[in-house]
């Protein structure tokens, strides 16, 4: 049973070797994808074909893009390398069990063996017989407890692999949850939105003050000023107004979007940048053990 188990286990080691070379080389074809961008960039600043701020914004699209799929790759690659962590575990639990059953059962069966040579020189009647009868009986009988109890132990141990499973599932959900936080998010877009508003309105405000000062400047007298005042007036109010229009018009789209694939787009981000935290996490903890079993040696 050892030998199947080592078979097995060596087939999963050697599928997860691949694996992580697979990965390597993926993240390794996406950093090719990207640096023939980045360097178009860099060549079209340098000759001034683009302003620093162009050329900044532009990287930046770029990287976070190139991130984005970097995290895609990791995450994928992890959820299949836990697949077969879980896989080498199962084998594991399920060769101990079945090594324990084998051991028992090649006890018992010497154990009967024993009796039974023991037995064929006695007669029908001597006790000494019948008391190795019953004890062969009871080896039996112990075997079969034996294998039923290690059964229920297997399952168990598989049991409390599943409830660890969902735990950390639930731990990641109530993460999720408490830091997704929609209302807030939609409000601080509302926010944003409004104090663009409102610099906007600044904006032409001042820029029609300054129109109104340069024309009372101008020799003009009391009814041009008066006549020129309401002018302004009104076109403050129907400025004013539009300026609301808009504003609603605005809202209602931004609403709207965010109504509709923008939550979904949220949450999905948010969930990544958990589970890509977990993984960093966890290649934290084995770097630790990794350290702590190279200072024993």
């Amino acid at each position: 049973m050892n030998a199947l188990f080592e078979e097995r286990a060596k087939a999963l080691r050697k599928h997860m070797g691949e694996l992580m070379t697979q990965k390597v080389a993926d993240l390794e074809d996406l950093s090719q994808e990207y640096e023939p961008q980045k360097e178009l960039l860099k060549q079209r600043r340098a000759n001034g074909l683009i302003s620093d701020a162009d050329y900044q914004s532009a990287m930046d699209r770029i990287v976070k893009e190139e991130q984005e799929k970097k995290m895609d790759i990791e995450i994928a690659y992890a959820d299949k390398e836990k697949e077969l962590q879980e896989d080498l575990e199962m084998a594991k639990l399920e060769a101990e069990s079945e090594q324990k059953k084998l051991l028992k059962d090649r006890q018992t069966e010497e154990k009967v063996a024993m009796f039974k040579k023991m037995m064929e020189s006695m007669d029908e009647n001597d006790q000494m017989k019948q008391y190795l009868d019953q004890q062969t009986r009871d080896a039996e009988m112990e075997r079969n407890k034996y294998s039923r109890q290690m059964e229920k132990e297997k399952q168990k141990k598989i049991d409390a692999m599943e409830e660890e499973k969902e735990r950390k599932m639930k731990e990641l959900e109530d993460r999720h949850e408490r830091m997704f936080n929609w209302g807030e998010q939609v409000k601080a877009s509302e926010d944003a939105m409004m104090e663009g508003f409102r610099r906007q309105k600044e904006e032409m405000m001042a820029k029609k003050l300054a129109e109104q000062q340069r024309e009372i400047l101008k020799d003009m007298n009391k009814g041009d000023v008066d006549a020129m005042l309401e002018k302004h007036k009104r076109q403050l109010m129907v400025m004013d107004e539009a300026l609301r229009v808009e504003q609603e018009r605005q809202m209602k789209m931004m609403r709207e979007k965010k109504a509709g694939k923008g939550k979904e787009f949220a949450r999905a981000k948010l969930e990544r940048q958990l589970k890509m935290a977990e993984i960093q996490k966890q290649k934290a903890i084995e770097l630790e053990k990794a350290r702590l079993l190279a200072a024993q040696q």
